[in-house]
């Protein structure tokens, strides 16, 4: 079953710069270089920091991101990882536009949505 994971991060040293390498260390880039079971990945500022929401094909698809390539990466950028554990929810229902793009709004660039996102 297909789960949600979110979690918050304060702006107490995250940047969208930080993001933007923590995405590109872990080849999270939006196309077919996406790790294994992740659906779709979405980045949002907030008053007090950002708010990371994850789609993943199972839980245990998320944990293994983590073990192997994230949790290094957060390191290595030097970002705290979140005090105990992400927000995880069942996936009720997931609308993706399948092919095209994303127009870019408010400063934030264009989307595109190469591939199709099963749940």
């Amino acid at each position: 079953m297909a789960v949600t994971f979110t979690i918050e991060v304060g702006k107490d040293g995250v940047t969208r710069a930080k993001l933007d390498e923590i995405r590109r260390l872990v080849g999270a880039n939006g196309d077919d270089s996406m790790p294994a079971g992740m659906l779709a990945h979405l980045e949002s500022e907030t008053p007090t920091g950002f708010r990371i929401v994850d789609v993943w094909e199972t839980e245990e698809d998320f944990g293994r991101f983590f073990d192997s390539k994230l949790g290094a990466a957060f390191a290595e950028v030097d970002v705290a990882v979140i005090e105990g554990p992400p927000d995880i929810e069942p996936v009720v229902n997931l609308l993706l536009r399948q092919r095209g793009s994303v127009p870019a709004q408010g400063g934030a660039p264009t989307i595109e949505l190469p591939r199709e996102a099963p749940v």
